[in-house]
């Protein structure tokens, strides 16, 4: 492996509002033990008190806005870049604008912070089998190589790509299952001066971003409509017939199987709504 400038790139993770469904220092040791050029380290997170209340229809905070409180974080002096993960809807009016635009997955300022969102109003986006430290995965590597850079790399073409704008936010599964950067946007990286080694640690980290993990997977398969419906129903026939057989029918034995049945059809027309 080439020699490490880990001292050199400390990565410090920030909770942005204190309601993560996912512990950061779990995706920190997970993404520390992938490679050695970047070092995550979990600050003191950012209270929901602290952010204030949303800038634009009540409901979106302005990347600006946190991207400043980030900037003021006590601790910004010891790390390279910040990333702040968040579980609020973000956005922001893009140069040369006037209309605020809404959910995006993650922004930074290009130099020293960033911000990537969990929302499930983008996160759903991620795909079937990806986890949200996945997702987050993939988004922290694509904001972490545009801060070294130095320069917004995102294009709306080459469906697949990292830095893929995915303004028709659905592709960020295609994005994640690709893990890949292509051709020109490697060019871009090293006239940056981002060095390859860099570009392969994250690499690693793509490539496991994608990886299908076999837990979810089971969850899919086990929580499935289709499935508690027939296992429902199978063991319902299955504890009727034992039930008959010992007397037990009328003491009610099977309603509790029954009631799996009628969960299994309540879930089926919103099956996506159950997705790990």
């Amino acid at each position: 492996m080439a020699q490490s400038s880990r001292e050199n790139k400390i990565i410090g993770l920030v909770d942005l509002g204190e309601k993560l469904p996912i512990k950061l220092d779990h995706l920190a040791d997970r993404l520390n033990g992938l490679q050695d050029e970047f070092h995550f380290k979990v600050l003191d997170a950012i209270t929901e008190s602290c952010m204030g209340e949303p800038d634009h229809k009540d409901v979106f905070f302005s990347i600006e806005k946190l991207n400043e409180l980030l900037r003021k974080h006590r601790q910004r002096s010891e790390c390279t870049f910040l990333a702040g993960v968040t579980h609020v809807r973000i956005g922001c009016t893009l140069s040369g604008e006037t209309q605020f635009r809404e959910d995006f997955f993650s922004l930074s300022d290009i130099k020293s912070v960033a911000v990537l969102t969990i929302n499930k109003a983008v996160a759903c986006h991620r795909g079937p089998v990806a986890s949200l430290e996945q997702y987050l995965a993939h988004l922290l590597v694509c904001e972490l190589l545009i801060l070294s850079a130095r320069k917004d790399l995102c294009h709306p073409l080459g469906s697949g790509c990292l830095f893929h704008d995915c303004d028709e936010r659905s592709e960020m599964c295609t994005c994640i299952e690709e893990a890949m950067i292509c051709s020109g946007c490697r060019s871009k990286l090293e006239n940056c001066n981002v060095s390859k080694v860099v570009i392969d640690a994250s690499m690693r980290i793509l490539r496991w971003s994608k990886k299908r993990q076999l837990r979810i997977i089971a969850q899919q398969t086990l929580f499935h409509p289709v499935v508690t419906l027939v296992f429902g129903a199978f063991l319902s026939v299955l504890l009727y017939s034992m039930a008959v057989k010992i007397g037990l029918w009328q003491a009610g034995a099977i309603v509790p199987l029954a009631i799996l049945c009628v969960e299994g059809y309540h879930r089926w027309p919103c099956d996506k709504d159950h997705r790990p």
